[in-house]
């Protein structure tokens, strides 16, 4: 075996080496969507084969080996690289994608159960609202402190929907098991009143 063949069976080595560090570690680390390393991995399949194949013909002349060996070593280099870097390339994006699905889940459980609190808050003070909205409408009130009452009643029922709009911590055993301040990291303490909502609790 000539020294042409011998450097281009190491080469073919390493480059069939290379392939399969590029397959194997580019599925482990980006599973479905690791088609570009795939790619790169099928490059230096092939780039091995032909050396490999240049092993077993006549060499010839070859007045380009120092650069064909050059663009091999130059290809090795940045593929170790692309390996070193990759890794926690994308294990941050995963832990990013990671963060992003748990706060959309957290903000949707949230929502929800805001919902379910507003409704449970509010079914009492727009009652009286309604209620004493309807008697002013159709019942004719002669008496000022009568009417005071009911305006009164109003005002405190609207100051109630408000509360409930813009503080809707826990305030009773109903809502045991209802939270609807997302929890992720420091917006739980970001809300309308820290201290817990005006008024009586």
């Amino acid at each position: 075996m000539t020294t042409i063949q011998s450097i281009d069976l190491a080469l073919a080595v390493l480059n069939l080496l290379a392939a399969a560090y590029v397959v194997v570690r580019g599925r482990r680390w980006l599973s479905n969507r690791s088609a570009p390393l795939l790619a790169l991995g099928g490059y230096f399949t092939l780039r091995g084969l032909s050396r490999l194949t240049d092993v077993f013909v006549d060499p010839g002349e070859a007045p380009n080996l120092a650069l064909e060996v050059g663009l091999d070593v130059l290809l090795a280099a940045t593929l170790v690289a692309i390996m070193l870097t990759i890794e926690p390339i994308a294990r941050g994006i995963a832990a990013r994608e990671d963060a992003a699905r748990y706060r959309a889940t957290e903000y949707e459980r949230a929502r929800r159960h805001y919902e379910q609190v507003v409704r449970h808050r509010l079914f009492n003070p727009l009652t009286v609202i309604r209620g004493a909205a309807l008697t002013l409408r159709d019942e004719q009130l002669t008496d000022p402190a009568v009417r005071a009452q009911l305006l009164n009643a109003i005002v405190d029922a609207s100051d109630e929907v408000e509360r409930v709009s813009l503080a809707p911590e826990r305030r009773d055993e109903l809502e045991r098991d209802l939270d609807a301040i997302p929890n992720v990291g420091n917006e739980r303490r970001e809300t309308r009143y820290p201290d817990g909502p005006p008024g009586p609790s």
